[in-house]
């Protein structure tokens, strides 16, 4: 049985092992037969000449991914969210990141707020960055978990 490292110059295009005589050429295809992983034979067809010229994708992929799109597309008003920040600050751009993975489970409109811009505002949270604002409520997010940082968006802005 071959891995894709141990035979050089060989081509493995998903879970088909393509041998040395294999030709790939983009417009048209794979043109020669193959093998699969475990050694057995394997045709290929052109993949034009199989569709009569018209491309199609992978069904089985495409329904895959279009599931997962439809999943993730959040049908509700965004929670306006405020992270009050400073440029340079790791556990800022660490914030960050936390709120964009909670915005792939729930609608969030996040807004950067730099507290360099208005001394008001960095003589007030110098020592708390970062702060996240929602429905009239911070919290200091420095430490904060994911799933803290969910539930606390909850009880700030209940949907």
């Amino acid at each position: 049985m071959h891995r894709t490292g141990q035979v050089p110059g060989d081509v493995c295009i998903a879970r088909t092992f393509l041998g040395p005589t294999a030709v790939h050429q983009p417009d048209r295809g794979i043109l020669e037969a193959g093998g699969d992983l475990g050694g057995r034979q394997k045709h290929l067809r052109s993949y034009k000449a199989a569709h009569d010229g018209k491309i199609y994708g992978m069904r089985g992929n495409l329904r895959r991914g279009l599931a997962l799109v439809r999943k993730r597309t959040h049908r509700g008003a965004p929670l306006a969210v405020t992270l009050l920040e400073k440029a340079q600050c790791g556990l800022c751009a660490e914030a960050h990141r936390q709120l964009r993975r909670i915005s792939l489970d729930r609608p969030l409109a996040i807004e950067r707020l730099d507290i360099t811009a208005d001394p008001a505002l960095f003589d007030r949270y110098a020592l708390r960055i970062p702060v996240i604002r929602a429905g009239g409520a911070e919290l200091d997010a420095a430490g904060q978990t994911d799933a803290t940082i969910a539930r606390w968006l909850l009880k700030a802005a209940p949907e």
